[in-house]
């Protein structure tokens, strides 16, 4: 519409130039045709004052002088008649021209009032394209926190997942039938009852056995006492190795 409007505004404008150049023309010609009708009337009025002059003398003059004076009074009327022509002709292309004029100040200003229009479209434009980048922003962003809630949700699940089969092995390990801590405070005990054990005096039935076997003398209450020390060495360490497993356990346990 703007290209269109403007190639409007060229053509009036051109038109209005070619019309002015004709006025000025027409202008020019009917100036120098009221200048050839006033030399033909002054050579007019001359020949005529000439003639009267002669005719003072002569009362009828010959009849080709009555005839040259008609196609000059003729000629005149031609004359008048054709710039009156011509001044109508310049007067309707005044009237054109000054049309012509008014249309183009109204196509101007109609003009002017598109490229404010065009501008304040630039400008909100500009306003959506910015707003349009910055949603655009936010967009992303908002997709990177999702993103990041989401791996976050998957570590929770992963640590819960964690956390159940710590709790599991926990409470497998707590529902044993004897607590490690409980064995391993027996274990004192029981090196007391062992070392009571050793102090008992040798019995005699057990003395006279012992005298008629083939087999080397040892003490018997030593025998025994090495053999159950072994054992209770043996279950200490294996309480030992879960109490620590225990102690790990509930560590992780606190840790979540």
């Amino acid at each position: 519409a703007k290209a269109d409007r403007e190639s409007i505004i060229d053509m009036h404008t051109k038109k209005v130039e070619e019309l002015q150049i004709a006025l000025l023309e027409c202008a020019m010609e009917y100036e120098v045709k009221i200048v050839e009708m006033k030399m033909q009337m002054l050579h007019s009025k001359s020949e005529h004052r000439q003639k009267e002059g002669d005719n003072s003398h002569v009362k009828l003059g010959p009849e080709s002088t009555l005839l040259r004076e008609f196609h000059q009074l003729h000629s005149a009327r031609s004359c008048s008649q054709a710039i009156k022509t011509d001044g109508q002709r310049v007067e309707h292309m005044r009237k054109q021209l000054s049309k012509l004029q008014r249309e183009k100040l109204a196509l101007a200003r109609e003009l002017n009032h598109l490229k404010k229009r065009e501008r304040r479209f630039d400008l909100q434009r500009r306003s959506l394209e910015d707003a349009l980048g910055r949603v655009n922003i936010l967009q992303r962003e908002l997709a990177k926190r999702e993103q990041e809630i989401l791996d976050c949700q998957l570590q929770e699940k992963e640590i819960r997942a964690q956390l159940y089969e710590v709790q599991l092995a926990l409470h497998k390990a707590q529902s044993a039938q004897i607590e490690p801590r409980k064995l391993l405070s027996l274990l004192p005990a029981l090196r007391e009852w062992l070392q009571a054990i050793k102090k008992v005096p040798w019995d005699a039935t057990l003395m006279e056995s012992c005298e008629k076997s083939s087999a080397p003398r040892t003490h018997p209450i030593h025998s025994i006492f090495c053999s159950v020390t072994r054992e209770i060495q043996t279950l200490q360490k294996a309480l030992s190795k879960l109490a620590s497993k225990q102690n790990w356990l509930a560590r992780e346990s606190s840790r979540y």
